[in-house]
């Protein structure tokens, strides 16, 4: 004449009933609040009133993330954008970067090909280096665009944090890609100084001659 109860149980049977309630009420493209309760090296989970859904950590931010732990911490409470809601396997796949402005968008209005911009160096590949311009997207300066001389480590030639001007000489924002260089730099801003100092000094002698 004994009988065993078990709480456990009856959280796990209430929080179930929980889930299963907000996967239908949840709709993708909707947006709610959440609070941090794990942070992975591939992203983060959230809880959304009841149930975690993981936001990837390339869904975090249109600019490359190292570690998800340099954007927030466990017990933040942040909005999350709904990507998708698997009801079969209870999965919610959620993001931060859809609640921002996305950069690529205004790419073409804020840089041009041809021009020079400064950047800092944010990462080293056996391929080139990545360059953040604007503080808002990343581009590309392949190890052939770091020197008119062979290069055989890009390390030999930038490192991450330094601060280098380059030459944009590719700009394809539906890809979000950004080309640059920085053969001639110097060379071209010498000869545009030059080439300033000319037609002022032209200026004044026309000046003075009137």
């Amino acid at each position: 004449r004994k009988f065993i109860c078990s709480h456990k149980q009856l959280c796990q049977y209430e929080r179930k009933e929980t889930n299963i309630k907000l996967y239908d009420e949840l709709e993708t493209g909707s947006v709610c609040k959440g609070t941090v309760t794990s942070i992975k090296d591939f992203g983060i989970f959230v809880d959304i009133g009841g149930a975690e859904g993981l936001v990837h950590i390339s869904e975090m931010s249109w600019s490359r993330v190292s570690t998800p732990a340099e954007i927030v911490n466990i017990g933040d409470e942040i909005d999350v954008f709904v990507l998708g809601v698997d009801k079969d396997n209870l999965r919610i796949s959620l993001g931060m970067k859809q609640l921002q402005p996305d950069p690529w968008v205004e790419v073409n209005k804020l840089f041009k090909v041809g021009e020079v911009v400064t950047g800092q160096i944010v990462r080293l590949v056996p391929f080139g280096a990545f360059i953040r311009i604007g503080d808002i997207v990343e581009g590309l300066i392949h190890i052939s665009e770091l020197s008119h001389e062979h290069v055989k480590e890009v390390s030999d030639i930038v490192s991450v944090g330094q601060e280098v001007e380059a030459k944009i000489i590719k700009l394809i924002p539906e890809d979000q890609k950004i080309g640059l260089t920085l053969k001639n730099i110097k060379e071209n801003i010498k000869t545009e100084n030059s080439t300033e100092e000319s037609t002022s000094s032209e200026e004044t002698n026309a000046e003075d001659s009137t």
